[in-house]
């Protein structure tokens, strides 16, 4: 499996048995370049924003933009609706998190997340291996609500993302934001043209944050 950071909260996951683009987006409204790339399958955390520009992608790929349970040549994607706890109630919002199962390996992109989990959507999300991680204040997780998570989650892999407009251009490592995540989780990891993993990789390593540099193209 080889993955690619294409911006915000996209990237390219190659696999075997095809290629995913996560929340690809408007670049004009973003101000931000979106590689112009193939996929046989997009996941969209939340439709109809600046991050579900499936139009982009070429190949004719198998839009998801919602929760459910998908099998597309052998992938399967499990799309969890996110809730918040809110007093002794759960409340829904608007963004979906995903678990992609494929080449043995399981992937968490929790989309934009921008508040703590409640119960059972941590209980759905059922230990990924690889996390794809939002960090913004507002427009993600503060690093506190980040560390938290990761930790309940116990994936091997977490890979930090983000949805801010203003620091589209910026290297993922200088964010602000991301620079006070790494900080709580007291690593600064040197950042990588791409993530290449196996699941014996991911059996012999114990848990790794990966910085990924932004792909072009």
């Amino acid at each position: 499996m080889e993955i690619w950071y294409l911006g915000f909260g996209s990237f390219r996951i190659r696999t075997k048995r095809g290629i995913i683009i996560t929340d690809p987006f408007d670049e004009k409204t973003l101000n931000l370049k979106m590689p112009r790339l193939e996929a046989n399958l997009v996941t969209i955390s939340q439709a109809n924003s600046p991050h579900s520009n499936s139009q982009i992608i070429k190949g004719s790929p198998f839009i998801i933009d919602a929760p459910g349970e998908y099998e597309i040549n052998g992938i399967n994607i499990l799309g969890i609706p996110s809730y918040q706890e809110n007093g002794e109630k759960e409340t829904k919002s608007n963004n979906t998190l995903y678990l992609i199962h494929t080449s043995k390996v399981c992937l968490g992109h929790l989309g934009q997340l921008n508040h703590r989990l409640a119960k059972n959507s941590l209980g759905e999300l059922d230990s990924p291996d690889i996390l794809f991680l939002p960090l913004g204040e507002e427009n993600g997780l503060t690093p506190k609500d980040a560390v938290e998570i990761t930790r309940k989650i116990g994936a091997k892999i977490i890979l930090p993302i983000h949805y801010i407009k203003e620091d589209a251009n910026t290297p993922l490592e200088e964010i602000e934001v991301v620079k006070k995540f790494l900080k709580e989780m007291g690593v600064t990891p040197k950042p990588e043209p791409k993530l290449v993993i196996t699941k014996n990789n991911l059996l012999e390593e114990g848990e790794k944050l990966v910085i990924l540099e932004k792909r072009d193209k």
